[in-house]
């Protein structure tokens, strides 16, 4: 009993320490490729809130920069979407974003990132295995202009 008490103890610390990450990713209709967030931009907008989600409107060009200071951790329940111009969400499989890279960069001034792949097509579990390379964003560059820009008057 004794054993019983403790492994239900123990099962209650884990779920309450648990934590998820809660983010909704909006693209662009249509959008295909690498995408970034980079965090700790002291000039970009925070991050907002729908419920208990924290909401990324990824743009045209792969990335959102926010002055929120870094990601959210533990376990993804991240949801994905499309948005078109009339801002109607379509919602995309997770099985089609491949989680990247996080990292920090300091340049002229620090910053987290966060990168990952959109497919629009062929999401199976193949996708996951194959791991495309779209080369559509050089986020080294990327960060190096944000942390340069970021430090302009």
């Amino acid at each position: 009993m004794k054993k019983l008490s403790l492994l239900l103890s123990l099962l209650l610390l884990t779920a309450c320490n648990s934590s998820t990450t809660d983010v909704i990713y909006e693209f662009p209709q249509g959008f295909e490729g690498e995408f970034a967030v980079i965090y700790n931009v002291a000039s970009a907008p925070a991050l907002t809130k729908e419920d208990d989600y924290t909401v990324v409107k990824i743009n045209e060009q792969g990335y959102m920069l926010t002055s929120t200071p870094t990601q959210q951790y533990g376990t993804v329940t991240d949801k994905y979407f499309y948005v078109d111009a009339n801002g109607k969400r379509t919602a995309v499989s997770d099985k089609c974003v491949l989680a990247g890279n996080t990292g920090s960069y300091e340049g002229e001034i620090a910053v987290n990132f966060s990168q990952s792949t959109l497919v629009k097509d062929n999401c199976e579990e193949e996708f996951h295995l194959l791991t495309p390379n779209f080369n559509t964003l050089d986020i080294d560059a990327l960060l190096a202009n944000v942390t340069k820009e970021a430090t302009q008057p």
